[in-house]
């Protein structure tokens, strides 16, 4: 992505379970959410509370995984999901 353009950190929960990363970048149109490593690719739109896009939901958002209070393997135990 090109520098300049506003983005988040978004760690969501699969509903198996599981823990996952995307990464949400405001584009001049809209918001985007980009998956590169896993199988969403990037379509436009953003996580919302309560929300539920190809069995994921939103965990918690912010710049980096510091920001949202990830600073290891212990700390994937201790969240919640955002209602």
């Amino acid at each position: 992505m090109q520098k300049g353009y506003e983005t988040r950190f978004v760690k969501l929960k699969l509903l198996n379970g599981d823990v996952h990363s995307v990464a949400e970048v405001k584009a001049p149109d809209g918001w985007y959410i980009a998956d590169i490593d896993g199988n969403m690719g990037i379509f436009k739109g953003e996580f919302v509370p309560g929300q539920e896009i190809n069995g994921c939901r939103l965990w918690k958002k912010g710049r980096d995984a510091w920001d949202i209070g990830l600073w290891g393997s212990d700390s994937l135990m201790d969240g919640k999901v955002i209602d």
